[in-house]
């Protein structure tokens, strides 16, 4: 099928789900990326042609207003964060009230919200005895290119204060200073972001959830390749036991054929959400 085809297929089985309205047995969060502290990848459409998860939610789940939570993250904590090992704190802080004895929750990040819940259930603040599932879209596990930037003009700007000065007058309409140290910090030769690679961390990810589930688009022209969860160390059965890594053709990070509201995603992610 085309892509196209593809797309219409996933919009026709989600409205087949709607028919008889999906209930859920899990608390299911959606965390936000770099950035997007108000959540809006999730909660609001990119055009008037794309379907929010949110609308979807509405749409499909009878008891979504009890069990769909679309995380947030306010200036104030944001500006605490340095990296994603921060917010995965602040996040385990929002989760932790749902975290009850007996049961499970998903949770779903979008590009460093993957990150966010990775780091939280590697370090411990989001205990992996509550996680079922983990989803992540376009989640940079080897780091943003971007970042690596943000680090040469960082490093630049001591001997030439006028290009820091500039970035910041250019970018600051949209961010702020602690949203380019976030960046910064997912320099792929960074020191964040090779420690949380290292092969023990990767093994202790998959062995505490009972599936990672790794989306990824074509044309994801933000994180590239950075999105796949790969690491040649890691036993081949463990990845093959715990891992599933879908590839959505002509898929982008956010917009209009953004991974968080494509069709496609979302049927999958309504699939194991509701399973």
């Amino acid at each position: 099928m085309s892509i196209a085809e593809e797309k219409n297929d996933a919009f026709n089985r989600l409205k087949e789900l709607g028919r008889n309205k999906v209930i859920l047995t899990r608390n299911d969060f959606f965390i936000p990326g770099w950035t997007s502290e108000c959540c809006a990848a999730w909660r609001e459409p990119y055009t008037k042609e794309n379907i929010s998860m949110r609308e979807w939610a509405e749409r499909l789940i009878s008891n979504w207003q009890g069990k769909v939570h679309f995380v947030t993250f306010t200036e104030a904590e944001s500006k605490v964060c340095k990296n994603f090992l921060d917010f995965s704190s602040v996040l385990a802080e929002k989760v932790s009230p749902y975290l009850v004895e007996g049961t499970q929750v998903d949770l779903v990040g979008h590009s460093m919200g993957g990150l966010d819940i990775s780091a939280g259930v590697i370090n411990g603040v989001i205990p992996f005895k509550y996680v079922k599932n983990v989803i992540t879209l376009g989640s940079p596990f080897h780091g943003a290119e971007w970042g690596g930037v943000m680090k040469t003009v960082s490093a630049a700007s001591w001997f030439f204060p006028a290009i820091w000065a500039i970035v910041r007058i250019g970018l600051k309409k949209r961010y702020s200073y602690y949203h380019f140290l976030q960046l910064e910090n997912m320099n792929p030769q960074g020191e964040t972001i090779r420690a949380f690679n290292k092969t023990e961390n990767r093994v202790k990810l998959l062995e505490s959830v009972e599936k990672l589930y790794t989306f990824v688009g074509t044309d994801d022209d933000t994180v590239k390749q950075s999105a796949f969860f790969n690491n040649y160390a890691v036993p081949a059965d463990l990845l093959g036991a715990k891992l599933n890594a879908i590839c959505f053709d002509g898929a982008t990070h956010s917009g209009q054929l953004g991974l968080p509201q494509d069709p496609r995603v979302v049927l999958n992610i309504m699939r194991i959400i509701s399973s």
